[in-house]
């Protein structure tokens, strides 16, 4: 009779009423709580979590437009140093049009030498859908200007009142470097 008990104790299933194989019967006074969240609170979780992915991708595109506008004013700034090296050693900037001619190198990403010399081993180029960079000379070839198109118009580097005729934006604002002797609008000497 002993081992009967024994057995009755142990065994779960028969102290569970029939159909409610699986939760343990309730007790007198307890009441069934159901568990979960209700619809109102899924609901305000959702929407927390939208308005922090809306704010986060808005911040992240704003990081990556910065991003390449740093990229393209460090080429601008590369470029023009590539170009002074050149001026220092012939006593006048390259030519502008053509596919040896700087504009050309932008287009084609060329190597920017002369006489053996190495200047810049690849011209940079602008490979999004913004503007190209150009490359405007004095009619002296004493003077140059570089624009490119940044993305970012509230840039503190951009133009005050665009770049003129000679390189004119859509989306943005337009950057430029120039050499020494002249500034980024008005006339070449």
């Amino acid at each position: 009779m002993k081992t009967n008990k024994i057995k009755e104790q142990t065994s779960l299933s028969s102290c569970l009423p029939a159909g409610n194989v699986g939760h343990l019967p309730l007790k007198k006074g307890e009441v069934f709580k159901k568990t979960g969240f209700t619809l109102v609170e899924l609901l305000v979780v959702i929407s927390i979590i939208s308005i922090l992915t809306v704010v986060t991708v808005g911040s992240f595109v704003e990081s990556q437009k910065k991003s390449r506008d740093s990229a393209r004013k460090a080429n601008l700034k590369s470029l023009s140093t590539a170009l002074n090296q050149y001026y220092a050693d012939k006593g006048y900037f390259p030519c502008g049009v053509g596919t040896t001619c700087i504009n050309g190198l932008i287009a084609t990403e060329g190597e920017f030498s002369s006489g053996g010399i190495v200047y810049m081993k690849k011209v940079p180029s602008d490979k999004t859908s913004i503007k190209q960079i150009v490359y405007s000379l004095s009619p002296t070839k004493k003077a140059f200007r570089l624009y490119t198109n940044l993305e970012n118009s509230k840039d503190g580097d951009c133009v005050p009142g665009g770049c003129g005729t000679t390189y004119s934006t859509t989306v943005g604002c337009c950057y430029a470097v120039t050499s020494s002797n002249v500034g980024v609008t008005g006339n070449f000497p």
